[in-house]
């Protein structure tokens, strides 16, 4: 991706440490030189261009806040329900839009943590096999891997993200989107997906937040869509009650 730079995390300098003198009290065929064992090199980091990342993901920021507006304004057909959950969802030119609702009895600060912890969301999301923190671009976005399980005959998916919480009048907007590096392809027998614009709109309620989970997505591969969006359908409302379960553990666990 154009020019790179290394991750925040700089590399230290190792210096080979020397004893200052020799023992001036022993014969000289007794005399012992020492040195330390040299330094083993650190593992290569992944590397990105921090400019590129911060324009992508400043672009989503935007387009999900126009998202938000028009779909408040004019509704998406609905594709699934359960009591408290909906999901709507439509074709797009890049792929297929997922919007799905919920209640939550648990504060927005929370919702925002529980959705922000990598290795407590293997404990809970029944669809996801890998989810791990890259790194951070800046002091704002940060970059997460996720892979999926494969689901009947939909092989596994993997997605490379960019994420960043960002400021809004009431509530909270966690953002994320689809970025590359060339040190992190997808795996063998894994297809790439590709998230062009998604993220958490999280309101406080009198009885705690209502969430809205935004996707629009290229899933790759040779699948129907109109079989992957009632897949999806289906499945996010079993998503979402993992969800309101997950965090009813994390709640108990964070105080």
């Amino acid at each position: 991706m154009g020019n790179s730079c290394c991750s925040s995390k700089s590399r230290a300098r190792h210096k080979v440490k020397r004893t200052s003198s020799l023992p001036t009290n022993l014969p000289p065929q007794q005399v012992v030189v020492t040195a330390s064992t040299p330094a083993l090199p650190e593992p290569e980091q992944p590397q990105w261009n921090r400019e590129e990342i911060e324009r992508i993901v400043d672009a989503c920021e935007v387009e999900l806040k126009q998202l938000i507006a028009t779909t408040e304004a004019s509704p998406l057909p609905l594709h699934a329900q359960k009591p408290g959950i909906y999901i709507y969802g439509i074709d797009t030119a890049r792929g297929f839009l997922m919007k799905s609702v919920w209640e939550c009895p648990h504060p927005p600060e929370t919702v925002l943590a529980f959705t922000q912890d990598n290795s407590f969301r293997l404990t809970w999301d029944p669809n996801l096999a890998e989810c791990r923190h890259v790194g951070d671009v800046d002091a704002h976005i940060s970059l997460t891997y996720e892979r999926y399980n494969k689901i009947l005959v939909v092989s596994a998916r993997d997605i490379l993200s960019a994420g960043k919480t960002c400021p809004i009048d009431i509530g909270l907007l966690d953002i994320s989107v689809s970025v590359e590096i060339p040190e992190i392809p997808a795996e063998k027998g894994v297809v790439r997906a590709r998230l062009f614009v998604g993220g958490y709109h999280i309101l406080p309620t009198a009885q705690g937040s209502l969430v809205t989970l935004y996707n629009e997505m290229d899933f790759g591969g040779a699948i129907p869509r109109k079989l992957l969006v009632m897949m999806s359908a289906r499945t996010l409302t079993g998503w979402v009650e993992a969800f309101n379960m997950g965090i009813a553990k994390f709640a108990v666990k964070d105080r």
